[in-house]
């Protein structure tokens, strides 16, 4: 038999409100009744200590030992004298109309702050979805009330509220998310920050970490006028790789008879030159001498790794010099690369002196698609919003 007092003091009840416990094979049911005390009528403000009459309330606490803990609490309904309107008591355990404990409304929404659905949820605490997410659903996480000085924006695929696109916002210094906007829209993204921030708060963003976006750049420029623009590392990089990559399916495709080993080897493009072991390095030495196109846009993808190295006083040299390599290597798919660099050249040439990057903010989204995979989608912007929120 459960002590009387354990169970007081595990509950945080009342001294001595616990008059009976009885077990059943529905659970085990608490008998409680509060200490009789004055009340101040919520209609008039008057005080009284008055009883009309009782009423129970049922209300499930927790699930303790594999066994359903339910409270029944006597409630006394007090009468006041001054306007003649009756009120229930006050309950330390739930709330007014309430079926569930505060205790374990609370446990329920620290349950999504963890990577888990809230069929999950509906599982361990046998409640329906539509409780969970109605429990949820009251939490407000209002917009940040400052900027930091250094920001960090990315899309990412949320297919929420009819937008297939939403936009993250971060702060890449101390690494916590700011908000989730609804879409990728030039204008609604200005609002946003227009409403939210004066514009002595916008003033101090001195740093924004970004992708080779003209809709970003076009809202950084409008919104923080102090504000530098950072490109994210890997986008640079990436749009090396992916020229050096559509040279190689063009030469696949010149040299029929050996499509498969270039399709098959095409990782030993990838893999950084210090890295790859003796054998692969006569794999790849077998590909390049196939190909004198492919060789050049080897070497200028690993010349331009090499950057990332190099000594911040020299690196406005070094990337002129690479560009003129690209330039005199004459293949076409790099032309992309030199527009791409010419148009963002001042961009770029933070990304290798800056130490901030957008690699917080892809962690962030990566966390955000296993959301929704473990949820088969979240329709919801709201619910979608508060749980990326709740969750960091």
């Amino acid at each position: 038999m459960l002590d009387i007092n354990y169970i007081e003091k595990i509950y945080s009840l009342e001294e001595n409100s616990v008059k009976d416990l009885e077990e059943n094979p529905q659970g085990l049911f608490i008998h409680v009744e509060f200490k009789r005390k004055v009340h101040t009528c919520p209609f008039c403000s008057a005080t009284t200590n008055k009883i009309k009459d009782y009423r129970l309330q049922k209300v499930k606490l927790d699930s303790m030992n594999h066994t359903t803990t339910f409270a029944l609490i006597n409630k006394r309904r007090y009468v006041c004298p001054h306007c003649g309107k009756t009120f229930y008591e006050e309950a330390s355990i739930a709330g007014k109309y309430q079926r569930r404990s505060i205790k374990e409304v609370m446990n329920i929404i620290g349950e999504c702050a963890n990577k888990q659905s809230f069929t999950d949820i509906v599982k361990r605490y046998c409640v329906s979805l539509p409780t969970v997410i109605r429990y949820f659903s009251k939490i407000t996480i209002s917009a940040p009330s400052a900027l930091p000085e250094v920001l960090s924006i990315d899309e990412f695929k949320g297919n929420a509220a009819g937008q297939k696109y939403q936009v993250a916002i971060v702060d890449p210094a101390t690494k916590r998310p700011l908000d989730i906007l609804p879409e990728r829209n030039t204008d609604k993204i200005i609002r946003y920050f227009l409403k939210n921030f004066t514009f002595s708060q916008r003033k101090k963003v001195i740093l924004i970490v970004t992708d080779l976006s003209a809709l970003f750049r076009k809202v950084i420029h409008t919104i923080f006028p102090c504000a530098k623009i950072v490109a994210d590392k890997f986008h640079v990089a990436r749009l090396v790789t992916w020229a050096m990559e559509r040279v190689r399916k063009r030469v696949q495709n010149e040299i029929k008879s050996e499509r498969i080993y270039f399709k098959r080897s095409k990782y030993l493009l990838n893999k950084n030159q210090d890295k790859l072991k003796p054998e692969e390095v006569t794999k790849l030495e077998t590909m390049l001498i196939k190909s004198k196109d492919l060789t050049k846009a080897y070497w200028l993808k690993e010349t331009f790794k090499r950057l990332f190295k190099t000594d911040i006083l020299n690196i406005t040299r070094f990337l002129d010099q690479w560009l003129d390599l690209v330039a005199s290597s004459k293949l076409v798919e790099f032309s992309s690369v030199l527009k791409t660099f010419k148009e963002w050249r001042s961009e770029i040439l933070r990304s290798f002196i800056s130490r901030y990057s957008n690699g917080y903010i892809e962690g962030h989204n990566n966390k955000i698609k296993v959301i929704k995979h473990i949820s088969f989608g979240i329709k919801s912007l709201k619910i979608l919003r508060l749980r990326v929120l709740y969750m960091a």
